[in-house]
């Protein structure tokens, strides 16, 4: 897997751990880039913050360097420590997944870049993959022909996931760490603090660390004593 600069993804971010719910069609459709030939085109994923959009951008990635791959991931979150000129070159990776589009909305040299690159693509065959917060009718890109090509291949919106799913998650989260969290404690979880799955695995990070410094299951009385109080929505 070859990346850009040092731009680093998560090495827990696989589909292997990624919960669809909902979002089946999109997971299937990430998974089935591995299965055809190049094809070029491009897939837009959108929604909130938190629901996955890049986990699936860096599972893509992981993927890639299993099957050994080329891919590059771009957070333009990060614009600012890099230049447009990253963007050089990148049509000749097999998967390139650009991550925080919003980002640059509105910038000129980006979004021609990004244009560019999209171009350069489509001849080239590779899979473009991008991530945003708002959907392309609702953004504020000032290119239209950038716009007009991310409209051009597969767009999705990304679903947060239901409590009962959010449940599941967060119990496979707690198993792969060697806890176990019971129905009470993860109610308690989803009804006192932020539901969103960043928080909330945070939150379950630091309860691990609390049960081996004290020794302890973890029981809504640990929760109350051992997780910041910066963390509750209250």
């Amino acid at each position: 897997m070859q990346l850009p600069l040092s731009l680093k993804i998560r090495t827990d971010a696989s589909f292997e751990n990624y919960y669809p719910g909902d979002n089946q069609l999109v997971y299937q459709k990430l998974i089935q880039c591995f299965e055809e030939k190049k094809s070029g085109g491009s897939i837009y994923i959108w929604g909130e913050k938190s629901v996955g959009k890049t986990h699936l951008l860096q599972a893509t990635c992981l993927l890639a360097g299993e099957k050994e791959l080329t891919s590059a991931y771009v957070p333009l979150s990060d614009f600012k420590s890099f230049n447009v000129q990253i963007l050089d070159g990148l049509e000749t990776m097999r998967f390139v997944c650009v991550d925080d589009v919003d980002a640059i909305h509105g910038l000129e040299e980006w979004e021609e870049g990004l244009f560019n690159l999209y171009n350069r693509a489509l001849e080239t065959g590779n899979q473009l993959i991008f991530a945003a917060s708002k959907n392309i009718s609702q953004s504020s890109i000032k290119l239209a022909d950038l716009q007009s090509r991310f409209s051009w291949g597969f767009v999705y919106a990304l679903k947060s996931l239901c409590d009962e799913d959010k449940k599941i998650v967060l119990q496979e989260r707690a198993r792969s760490l060697g806890l176990e969290l019971n129905d009470n404690v993860i109610h308690y979880l989803l009804n006192r603090f932020p539901r969103n799955l960043t928080t909330l695995f945070s939150i379950i990070d630091d309860l691990d660390k609390a049960s081996l410094i004290t020794q302890r299951k973890i029981t809504i009385p640990l929760i109350k004593q051992w997780v910041d109080v910066s963390y509750s929505s209250e």
